[in-house]
């Protein structure tokens, strides 16, 4: 899934709700990224590898990691991302 852009290469407002644009670089959404982490891409690279999410700019990149933390909960060490 895409993350909607206008004419000016810019995400409106309402997208950025649903289905909410995580990484705006690479056009990732949440749901892109949740998905993923149910498929076993349980760390930050690994994410980063399936989605190419965080790896533009990488201001995305914290949100990637509470998505991960929120998924996976307590069940993974900091060092893993």
């Amino acid at each position: 899934m895409e993350c909607e852009q206008n004419e000016d290469n810019l995400v409106p407002f309402y997208a950025l709700i649903r289905p909410r644009c995580v990484c705006l670089c690479r056009a990732v959404t949440e749901k892109d990224i949740v998905q993923a982490i149910h498929e076993g891409h349980d760390t930050l690279a690994k994410l980063a590898f399936k989605t190419n999410a965080t790896t533009g700019c990488g201001t995305c990149s914290a949100s990637v990691q509470n998505i991960l933390k929120k998924e996976i909960g307590d069940g993974i060490k900091s060092s893993e991302f």
